[in-house]
């Protein structure tokens, strides 16, 4: 089927491209991703200067400046939907040509960093604890439907999961992608470093179960009990994979820093607000030095 550029890269009446409602100058090389829109909000207060603000459905974005740093932060809503759309809006503000739809000559690499909130899977994993996600994994098939190889090294970890869950039908959809190693040094020592499960789903791909009977209700007890090459699955939420498998796939760095909300083994959930703005002023700190010599 043939499609005109029209339909591909849409725009709205204002000429600003269609979700995201931003023009090219209005994104930072370096974008912090967030779910929730007033996230992003709560961010923004930390910024000395504010340059532009953008409101969509989910997708909030403000861009500003921290520290003599440019940063733009973007909501993205919940799960692998919004973030196949984000990704893919953001790469084509900064790399596609915007009258011809045509990749640029010189491109950008945009370093996309997650900052959420997480379920963690393993017992030791305190609630309000930050979780570094050097890789991530998930059964929904979206990084399926790009005609493009995945990272080779991370192939041997896709096999092992492979293995362990093939017990279950999804298994074929399952992909897995990982960090940009730089990104994934700057936050370390903030917290535990592992895997991280991405679920297409909230209840039952998270094995909750309400009125539906789930199919799956020990499918945490086996991902927690998953280990490869000394790396185990920590945390599990609903966007880092599909991140990190799009930013390999377009030339972007990922990384994805979390706060744990909950503890899935001990059935347990806490306050963690404080925790996050705690953690908020180190994150945004780290981000300015660090990646203050790509402006």
């Amino acid at each position: 089927m043939s499609q005109s550029n029209q339909s591909v890269l849409m725009k709205n009446d204002c000429g600003r491209i269609y979700h995201l409602r931003l023009n090219p100058e209005d994104v930072a090389d370096t974008v912090i991703l967030v779910g929730d829109p007033d996230r992003t909000d709560m961010i923004a207060r930390h910024f000395d200067t504010i340059h532009t603000e953008a409101y969509h459905r989910e997708f909030r974005t403000v861009t500003g400046e921290f520290h003599g740093k440019r940063i733009t932060v973007l909501s993205t809503g919940i799960g692998a939907g919004g973030v196949e759309i984000a990704i893919n809006e953001l790469d084509a503000l900064v790399n596609l040509d915007p009258k011809t739809g045509k990749p640029l000559d010189k491109l950008t690499s945009l370093n996309l960093i997650r900052f959420g909130t997480t379920g963690a899977l393993q017992p030791d994993t305190a609630i309000g604890s930050v979780l570094v996600s050097e890789a991530a994994f998930a059964f929904d098939g979206l990084i399926k439907f790009y005609n493009k190889d995945t990272d080779a090294t991370i192939q041997p970890l896709q096999k092992a999961l492979e293995d362990h869950f093939s017990n279950l039908s999804m298994v074929g959809g399952l992909y897995a992608a990982g960090a940009d190693p730089f990104l994934v040094d700057i936050f370390s020592d903030m917290g535990d470093r592992g895997i991280t499960f991405t679920c297409n789903g909230f209840y039952a791909p998270q094995a909750r179960e309400l009125r539906l009977p789930i199919r799956y209700p020990d499918l945490l007890d086996q991902a927690q009990d998953f280990s490869h090459e000394g790396s185990r699955i920590t945390n599990l939420e609903m966007e880092t994979a599909v991140i990190y498998g799009l930013a390999h796939q377009l030339g972007h760095k990922a990384c994805s820093v979390s706060v744990a909300v909950a503890n899935r083994h001990h059935n347990a959930s806490g306050s963690y607000k404080q925790v996050v703005e705690d953690m908020l002023d180190e994150f945004l700190e780290r981000v300015s030095q660090h990646l203050r010599q790509e402006d």
